[in-house]
């Protein structure tokens, strides 16, 4: 699939200095800008989900790693919906995903 991508024409320095070069039509933004968080809370009944690398947004029971359990408190455990980025408490280890269905 990614033997037919060839490169932009130009590039420009991104401003970022962990990101380096973008393509030069490409426009920086700031995630906080560009993203909204939604905060919506009080849905003990909804499936517990764990945010992976390898599979994304999953039902927490089918996610064969060991991850903390939350027994309590379940209502205070923000809703994820279809379509939503979730970022994880480890969003320094990649822990963002797309929550797909």
């Amino acid at each position: 699939m990614i033997h037919n991508l060839k490169p932009y024409p130009a590039y420009k320095d991104s401003g970022v200095s962990w990101l380096g070069k973008v393509p030069e039509h490409w426009e920086v933004k700031r995630t906080k800008t560009v993203l909204r968080e939604r905060n919506q809370k009080g849905f003990p009944e909804e499936p517990l989900l764990a945010v992976t690398q390898t599979k994304g947004v999953v039902r927490k029971e089918i996610y064969e790693n060991r991850t903390v359990l939350a027994l309590k408190d379940l209502h205070l455990l923000k809703l994820v919906c279809v379509n939503d980025f979730v970022i994880s408490l480890r969003s320094f280890q990649g822990g963002t995903e797309y929550a797909t269905d």
